[in-house]
């Protein structure tokens, strides 16, 4: 056997390559799927879930492993999260809200539009611009659900169904035909009929 010429720390056998191969992934599925901190799903978390309609803004667990959210940090564990779809199997298509806006595409929702909200069942004043992140949908279970916060309104809801249009995930998921299905035209919109575009 020719001697290397670099440092080896070891290497697997063929029929150990894929065995390892399904440990890595295993290792993967538990950083984001399995977590002991989220406390354990209630029927209260699915009726939550089956009650939702889009526009809810619900205050949620982050959908994340242990490991994951340990590595966020404790103050970030819990976000809003606006339900864009509930889906067949009975996840539901959110965004996630920060305090922060990301470079993606974001809905701003002011104090003054929504200036209270719910949490711990108790109506609070709202005192920060939460921005909600159309670029980055995730699936939520119900276990992760907190509790409702309160409901985008039907003009705010529109521009995330319009901001949703653009981007390529509503082409993937096979939503584009679902968002256009909700879109209310409005002045200016240009629309096609029968292969003719027309300026609203």
């Amino acid at each position: 056997m020719p001697e290397l010429s670099y440092p080896v720390a070891g290497y697997l056998l063929p029929d150990d390559l894929l065995a390892a191969r399904n440990t890595v992934r295993a290792a993967a599925e538990n950083r984001t799927r399995f977590s002991q901190l989220i406390p354990p799903e209630t029927l209260q978390h699915r009726k939550m879930a089956d009650s939702a309609i889009p526009g809810d803004v619900f205050y949620s667990w982050m959908p994340l492993g242990d490991r994951a959210l340990l590595e966020a940090g404790e103050g970030h564990w819990k976000r809003p999260y606006p339900i864009f779809r509930q889906m067949e199997n009975g996840t539901l298509l959110a965004f996630p809200g920060s305090h922060r806006p990301k470079s993606g595409s974001c809905f701003a929702a002011l104090p003054e539009q929504y200036p209270w909200y719910s949490l711990d069942h108790i109506r609070r004043p709202t005192v920060h611009i939460t921005y909600f992140d159309i670029s980055s949908p995730m699936y939520l279970e119900p276990r992760p659900l907190i509790e409702r916060c309160f409901s985008l309104r039907t003009e705010h809801l529109q521009i995330v169904y319009r901001k949703a249009m653009n981007r390529t995930w509503c082409e993937k998921t096979g939503l584009s035909d679902w968002v256009r299905d909700r879109l209310v035209i409005e002045t200016d919109d240009i629309v096609r009929y029968q292969e003719e575009l027309f300026w609203v």
